[in-house]
């Protein structure tokens, strides 16, 4: 006794030569309605420079790699009125061992001549993430917890009011970026006080 095989082809019933295959999400061709290979219309969207996600090989979100250059590190402020632009720079991020405990971002920032100089100090509870933290003189975390301005004269001010809003947290590329603004008071001088607005920070690096 023989037992035999047969395998059917799909073919085409005019001249016999087999089917394509049907078009699908992973055929690399751009078929089927789809607006890019394997992408969009009936697939999953396409990876793009413009979709708020850092994806396809992105160094930050929406630039680097296949994307146009992410901006270089800045820190900006109105200071008093004029303009404060930092040359020097520095973050870090304290996370404490201990849970529930505050963990804090510190960035302090120096105008190219060292003359003068502002701090920024927020305290939070878990990750650090994308948000609004606002200075209260009761605080309960999250919350801005030092705006301060330092110069050759003046070592410190208490901060009164004020209100920091991180706007991208890069925990790949470790930077931040945000806005803040505040007013202090002098300690040695009580009558004297600082007041920072429209302040920009941009990918700014941690440690």
């Amino acid at each position: 006794m023989f037992l035999s095989t047969i395998l059917y082809v799909g073919c085409n019933s005019n001249n016999n030569t087999p089917l394509p295959a049907p078009a699908s999400c992973s055929d690399g061709i751009q078929n089927q309605g789809e607006t890019g290979i394997d992408c969009g219309g009936p697939c999953a969207s396409c990876q793009t420079c413009s979709d708020g996600i850092q994806n396809q090989g992105e160094t930050g979100i929406d630039c680097g790699g296949p994307c146009p250059a992410c901006a270089a590190p800045s820190f900006t402020a109105t200071l008093n009125g004029s303009s404060f632009i930092s040359g020097y720079t520095n973050a870090s991020l304290y996370i404490n061992p201990n849970p529930g405990m505050a963990n804090n971002l510190s960035i302090t920032a120096s105008r190219p001549s060292l003359v003068d100089g502002i701090g920024l100090v927020i305290e939070f509870t878990g990750s650090l993430v994308p948000g609004t933290y606002n200075y209260s003189a009761t605080p309960t975390l999250p919350v801005f917890a030092s705006g301060s301005y330092s110069s050759q004269t003046i070592t410190d001010c208490m901060m009164e009011s004020g209100t920091l809003t991180l706007t991208q947290v890069n925990s790949t590329a470790m930077t931040v970026s945000g806005t803040f603004s505040f007013t202090c008071r002098s300690f040695s001088n009580p009558s004297l006080a600082h007041v920072v607005t429209n302040g920009v920070f941009t990918n700014i690096p941690y440690n």
